[in-house]
């Protein structure tokens, strides 16, 4: 499937119409720069432009939770400065996001609450510097010295 083809069912998984679609069509290839690329099949794009086109339609749909995992470390940074301003922009609106990272700065800078997620269960819940810290700790051990991989459960 191209580019464009992508964008229809992309945009029709997300409950739009047709003609929903196309009215939102151009703006999300404007969205991804993927200009002259977006008839072309898919499966011949980079790993960054897929990502850009498959965040751009997910952008642009608006959903009232949006679930974001790792996907803004992909893409160069310009793109990436987008997608931020466009994600700033939907929280005014009121969309919800849910951003699984490891980027800590980003959590703590960009998100309001975080979960600290061990071995599939919840180890904190909270103000997203307060939950960063907690991982930091956790991370670190008592002693200071970085803790191996964490295999043996909530602290």
């Amino acid at each position: 499937m191209t580019g464009r083809e992508n964008i229809y069912l992309g945009a029709a998984l997300f409950g739009f119409t047709t003609r929903e679609i196309r009215a939102l069509e151009s703006s999300i290839i404007e969205f991804a720069e993927l200009g002259q690329f977006i008839d072309v099949p898919v499966k011949n794009y980079s790993s960054g432009m897929q990502v850009r086109l498959g965040f751009s339609i997910a952008l642009e749909v608006t959903p009232d939770v949006f679930l974001i995992d790792e996907v803004l470390a992909a893409g160069d940074e310009h793109f990436r400065r987008k997608c931020l301003k466009r994600l700033k922009r939907g929280r005014r609106t009121g969309c919800t996001y849910l951003i699984a990272s490891h980027n800590l700065q980003f959590i703590e800078n960009r998100c309001d609450r975080a979960a600290l997620i061990v071995n599939g269960r919840m180890a904190a819940l909270g103000p997203s510097k307060e939950v960063v810290r907690s991982y930091e700790a956790l991370v670190m051990g008592e002693d200071g010295e970085q803790e191996p991989y964490l295999s043996s459960g909530l602290p």
